[in-house]
């Protein structure tokens, strides 16, 4: 799929703003931002729901689409809701494969009206992916879900071979699952990067030691390469542009500070607030 020049205003508030970007064949890609920055808007222009006010999205013929809110017709039953969707789609209503890995069978011959909030999120996920479509887009998949069907469904994901749009709040599942991401901040397109090399751009340490000191903070911060430095009670939060670990060891040694824990990585969401803070 390929995005050019997305623009969407609704009345004469502009949500997207010249978004442009191309989704790699079989890649899983997180959308993060913070609320209200257009994520699903942009979700819904990519499945056809809207229509952009400048700019093309090019893509082949099926997109399968879970909004971020899937209103199902309560009155039908999970078996009616895919039979009606596979005759409109034309395609198989009754995949052995989603039926199985996200444990539809119980559910399928209930009225939808008489599911929970948790199991309907898992029919919709299903109905997103039948058919197996080249594409699919997810809006905050894992809304919804307990601790099991969160499992169930990060397992499904992670099996699937076609491109994968996740939207989530739940940025340790962007963890597991994406190798690319794609950052919107007030309507803009500020990173488009695999996590491998976002990961690379900085890092981030968490220090506990025995004493805090000015002296301390102030060596480090002086360090090249340090964005900032945040005490809380016994720890140090070190955000790096890079690897400055054995330098910041060091100075805790000239400092005569013990040095209780260390751990050095970078999470998404770490990741997403060094781009928009």
């Amino acid at each position: 799929m390929k995005v050019f020049g997305l623009v969407k205003s609704f009345g004469n508030r502009e949500v997207l703003s010249e978004i442009s970007f191309t989704l790699k064949e079989g890649s899983k890609t997180g959308l993060l931002g913070l609320n209200g920055v257009g994520k699903t808007t942009l979700l819904c222009i990519m499945g056809g729901i809207l229509r952009p006010s400048k700019g093309e999205v090019e893509f082949g013929e099926k997109v399968g689409m879970l909004p971020q809110q899937a209103l199902l017709p309560l009155h039908m039953s999970g078996n009616e809701l895919y039979a009606y969707y596979g005759e409109l789609s034309g395609h198989d209503s009754q995949q052995t494969d989603i039926i199985e890995a996200l444990q539809l069978a119980e559910l399928l011959p209930q009225k939808i009206k008489q599911l929970s909030h948790g199991q309907r999120q898992l029919l919709a996920i299903g109905q997103a992916f039948l058919g197996n479509p080249p594409i699919v887009l997810l809006d905050e998949p894992f809304n919804g879900l307990d601790a099991h069907h969160k499992v169930l469904v990060r397992n499904f994901i992670a099996k699937q071979t076609m491109t994968v749009v996740i939207s989530s709040h739940i940025l340790d599942e962007i963890d597991r699952l994406c190798t690319d991401v794609l950052i919107l901040h007030k309507g803009k397109l500020i990173a488009e990067e695999s996590i491998g090399q976002l990961a690379k751009k900085g890092s981030l340490i968490s220090l506990r030691v025995n004493n805090i000191s000015d002296a301390l903070v102030s060596s480090i911060h002086s360090l090249d390469g340090i964005i900032s430095v945040l005490p809380s009670g016994d720890t140090l939060s070190i955000r790096s542009k890079k690897d400055v670990l054995p330098k910041i060891l060091a100075i805790c040694k000239k400092h005569k500070i013990k040095v209780l824990h260390v751990e050095q990585g970078q999470r998404t969401e770490d990741l997403l607030l060094s781009y928009i803070t």
